[in-house]
Order: structure tokens, then sequence, then C-alpha cells
């Protein structure tokens, strides 16, 4: 019985060649870095095209908006501005929910841009907190865009819990870490930061709620300082009424 023909390598008939040839080994490990490299360039860049078309369609969005000072806006409308197709929107967002969260999220990303800012310029812990709650409230004033997340909160809230916290992580991180350093240079008492960062949060909701829409438990709008003095009471454990010299003092420019 005949043995099969042994196959002939190339590489061992010209030695030359077998040095140019890299182990198979080594090949697979080569081709498979090259091809990592484009694919993630290629994903990259996918994802730049992505975004720059999504942020046309909240861009679209906010202007819509703040033309009809409402937000009976439609899809078609906000297609219609961009110039793109329907088709092309649903690639991007669910619906007109996901585009308002879409808005919200930047939001809230641009109210950390505006504050941080006005927050680093403050070296004293409770004044960079001050600066915070202060700044937040005056960012928000009547208007449609407040209307519009003030009244959609409540429903994210409700409907979509996720989204809208993955909308607020911005604010909430860079809020936990004012808290976390107040607390460790003892300016305030806090055993819990994200509890702290949470109630601090939820309070000035409540009275930006009644800024935009209006407090039918008072006549007069409250003012960010007199929210100031209240949040701090609870922080550092004092009367608000003894505290609200103290606040005012750490608003007062340093000389």
């Amino acid at each position: 019985m005949r043995r099969p023909a042994a196959r002939s390598d190339p590489a061992a008939a010209d030695p030359a060649r077998a040095r140019r040839t890299p182990p198979p080994d080594a090949l697979a490990v080569s081709t498979g870095q090259w091809r990592d490299r484009t694919v993630a360039r290629s994903l990259e860049r996918a994802r730049t095209r992505a975004e720059l078309r999504g942020a046309r369609f909240v861009d679209a969005a906010f202007d819509l908006l703040e033309e009809t000072g409402s937000d009976d806006f439609t899809i078609h409308a906000v297609v219609e501005r961009c110039g793109a197709s329907t088709r092309t929107f649903y690639e991007h967002f669910s619906g007109k929910t996901d585009l308002i969260v879409a808005m919200f999220e930047e939001a809230q990303r641009e109210s950390i841009a505006a504050l941080a800012p006005l927050v680093e310029a403050e070296s004293d812990p409770l004044a960079r907190l001050r600066t915070f709650v202060i700044g937040r409230q005056n960012l928000t004033r009547p208007g449609p865009l407040s209307r519009l997340f003030v009244h959609h909160r409540f429903r994210l809230q409700e409907n979509h819990p996720s989204e809208l916290r993955i909308a607020l992580a911005p604010v909430v991180d860079y809020l936990h870490d004012l808290v976390k350093e107040a607390s460790d240079t003892g300016a305030i008492q806090s055993r819990d930061y994200e509890l702290t960062t949470e109630l601090i949060l939820q309070t000035l909701t409540a009275f930006i709620q009644g800024r935009v829409f209006g407090s039918a438990l008072v006549e007069r709008e409250t003012s960010a300082e007199e929210v100031w003095a209240f949040i701090v009471a609870g922080l550092v454990g004092e009367p608000s009424t003894s505290l609200t010299s103290r606040a005012r003092l750490s608003a007062a420019p340093r000389k």
C-alpha cells in the first residue's frame, strides 16, 4: 500500500522565504490586530456621524420649542427642519419621548458646563456647595423650555425612570462630589453622601417647579438665598434663622 505523498513545504525549500513568513500563530495575532484596528476606526467614524445626526435633531427640537413656545411640535416638523428623512430620525430615536429625553439630558450637561466655572472659582467647600444651589435655581426661569422640562420630568420619573437617571447623572455626580468635599472637611454633616445629594436635588426640584409654574402656597416667590438657607440648616445642624447671616457671609466676596 502506497503512502500518500508528503506535501512540499515552500518555506523548507526556500530558507529566505521561511524567514519572511511568520509562524501561523503569529500571523493570526497580527491579522487580528489590524482587523480590530480597522473595525474600531470604522465604528468610531460611524459613532461620530450618528452623534452629529442625532445632535441635529435635538437642536431642531430646541429651535422649534423656542419659536413656538410649545412642546406640541411633531416629529415631521423636526425632520423637515433638519432636511432629513423620517426613517433617519427613527434610526436615532424611538419616538418623541426619546427625543425629549435627549433634550433633557443635553440641558443637564449644559447646566453643569455653566455652573462649573462659578463653583470652581470658590475655594471654601461650603461656598462651592452654595454656588451650585444658588446657580441651579438662577439657571431656571419661567419660559417654554423650563415648562417643558419640569412637566416632562415627572412623566419620565413615572414612565421612564432609568432614562431619567441617566439624563440626571451629570448633575447628580457633580453635586455628589461637592457634598463629599464639604462633608470631608467638616463644613456639613453627612453620613450618607448619596442620600444628601438626593435630598438637595429633590428640594431644588420642588422650588424650581414653584418658580416655573407658580406656587399655590405662598404669594411671593421664594428667593434662591432662602432656599439655600433652608438647605444648609439641615446640613450643618443649626436653626435656619441663625444661618441666614452665615449663608450671606459665604456669599460675600473675599477681600
